[in-house]
């Protein structure tokens, strides 16, 4: 009974497994508006390609070059690299944004390796594909015997069991998820050290992001097995990118950090790339679930302006609330006060006077 189960269950998961890897779609085309910033999927002159048999390396690309011609396609992984010119994705149909993304994340990086290995290692020298989107983690199988090993990286990361293929035979492996550089070439535990929500509106806008609705399908739910990460959100303001002297919108972030560090409004980093805004870290699951689109607002305003003087603008703005605040109050109690006191003085003057005495008559006199 136990053998028929644990052969469901394999069955179950190599199927899925199937699903998910079976092929990879792309937009493909090469030119400049209408491939580039004016792109549209329903045009005549946009191809549809897909990757042939097995896609394990395979993803959708949009690279832009120094004359400003936009090429979309298929490439394998380990070739992209994220930039403010190239995003590398590996879903269907996700190479369909008019440009790359920016700020570019350019330091999150994973290993990309499958083999039959020991000990979680592969001989030789493994790929390493360059992340374009927070939403992914790096993944890897753990195990300790000579069975197969798979380094990847995948959206929706969660801990757990996964079916490996190598040599057309498969077996159930333990794998873990995490979210530092190349971090699945390490022994990483495969259980759930925190479990936090990922979205990341420079690829998919802000709706459902900064203000988190679970119920969009760009908002995950992710896990990690590395106890030193953390959830947290990342805040962007408006700005202009300093190696295409792009204007990019605001942009909001929630994600998991190694050894996160709250930071403050101001100049920040993130994923290697540099700009105006702030980083919230919290270590409890599903705990970055901040809104903040209040401070999104403010990049209007604070738009090219020093990190100082932003910073003073924000304190000068908490002043004048916390005054604002302050006045409102003691005119409430100020209002109580004349309220109470001229109730008492109506009490006081309108009361009756108590007396034995008889009333005086009222009737006419004869």
């Amino acid at each position: 009974m136990k053998n028929t189960i644990e052969a469901v269950v394999l069955y179950l998961i190599i199927f899925q497994t199937i699903q998910i890897y079976e092929c990879l779609h792309c937009y493909a085309c090469n030119g400049k508006d209408e491939c580039g910033i004016s792109f549209s999927s329903n045009s005549s002159t946009i191809e549809r390609v897909e990757s042939k048999g097995d896609d394990f390396l395979d993803v959708c690309t949009i690279s832009v070059n120094s004359e400003g011609i936009t090429t979309r396609g298929l490439i394998l992984s380990p070739m992209c690299r994220s930039s403010a010119n190239q995003f590398c994705c590996k879903e269907d149909w996700c190479n369909s944004l008019p440009a790359p993304p920016l700020p570019a994340l350019t330091s999150r990086t994973c290993r990309i390796d499958r083999c039959l290995g020991t000990n979680n290692k592969c001989d030789g020298i493994s790929n390493i594909a360059t992340l374009s989107s927070a939403t992914e983690s790096c993944t890897g199988t753990l195990v300790e015997s000579e069975q197969p090993v798979m380094m990847t990286y995948k959206k929706k990361c969660a801990p757990g069991q996964y079916a490996a293929t190598q040599d057309g035979s498969s077996t159930l492996a333990q794998y873990f998820c995490c979210n530092s550089p190349e971090c699945n070439q390490q022994r990483v535990p495969s259980k759930v050290a925190i479990q936090c929500y990922t979205c990341d509106s420079r690829v998919t806008g802000l709706a459902g992001c900064s203000t988190l609705n679970l119920s969009s399908p760009h908002v995950y739910e992710s896990g990690s097995s590395d106890s030193t990460e953390a959830c947290a959100t990342v805040i962007g303001f408006k700005g202009i990118d300093s190696f295409t002297n792009v204007t990019y919108p605001a942009f909001f972030i929630r994600t998991f950090i190694q050894h996160c560090n709250n930071q403050s409004l101001g100049n920040i980093s993130y994923g290697g790339a540099t700009f105006q805004g702030r980083i919230n870290c919290c270590w409890k699951n599903h705990c970055n679930i901040e809104n903040l689109y209040v401070t999104i607002s403010l990049s209007v305003a604070t738009e090219g302006l020093p990190s100082k003087i932003i910073g003073n603008d924000l304190r000068r703005i908490s002043i004048i609330r916390i005054a604002i605040f302050v006045g409102f109050a003691f005119l409430i109690s100020a209002v109580f006060i004349v309220y109470q006191f001229r109730r008492k003085i109506s009490q006081y003057m309108y009361r009756p006077l108590l007396s034995d005495a008889p009333l005086p008559s009222t009737e006419p006199a004869e």
